[in-house]
C-alpha cells in the first residue's frame, strides 16, 4: 500500500488504515488463478480485461460512481477481507470491504491506475481501469 496514501487517510480520520500485504507465496497462490503469468508481456490486467464482462450501468470516472453499490451488488461482502492490487498483482494487499468502502477514494486513483479486487473464496474479481470502465471476472476452477 503506497505511504501517501495511508498518511492521508490518518491525516482526515485520524485513523490508521489496518491491512497487510501478502507473501510471495500467498501472492503465488492469487496469481495461479489466472491461466497467465503477470511476469508476461500482456499482464493480469489485460488477461481480465479480454476475458471479463463490462458492467455497463458503472463508470468509475463518473462524479455519480458509488464503489459501495457496485461492490454489494457483485457479491462482496463488508465484512469480509478482500485482496486489493494496484500494480498488476506484484504486489497485493488484504484490506476489510467495509474499509475498502470507507476509504475508496483515497486509495484508488483514477488515470493513473488499475485496481484488482478480489475476494478471498477466490470466486470473483473486479477491475477498475484507469480510464474509468469497470469489468466482472469469474474466476472457473
Amino acid at each position: 500500500m503506497e505511504e501517501f496514501k495511508l498518511e492521508e487517510i490518518e491525516q482526515i480520520y485520524h485513523k490508521s488504515l489496518k491491512y497487510r500485504t501478502i507473501t510471495k507465496e500467498e501472492r503465488e497462490i492469487i496469481n495461479s488463478l489466472f491461466p497467465i503469468s503477470p511476469c508476461k508481456e500482456k499482464g493480469t490486467v489485460d488477461y481480465i480485461e479480454n476475458n471479463s464482462i463490462q458492467i455497463k450501468d458503472y463508470n468509475a470516472l463518473s462524479k455519480d460512481f458509488d464503489f459501495t453499490k457496485l461492490y454489494s451488488e457483485n457479491g462482496f461482502k463488508f465484512e469480509e477481507d478482500i485482496a486489493i492490487s494496484f500494480d498488476d498483482l506484484q504486489s497485493i494487499d488484504i484490506i476489510n470491504g467495509s474499509d475498502l468502502c470507507k476509504y475508496f477514494n483515497f486509495l484508488w486513483y483514477p488515470i493513473a491506475e488499475d485496481m484488482i479486487i478480489i475476494n478471498l473464496s477466490f470466486t470473483k474479481v473486479l477491475l477498475l481501469t484507469h480510464y474509468g470502465v469497470v469489468l466482472v471476472y469469474d474466476i472457473i476452477k
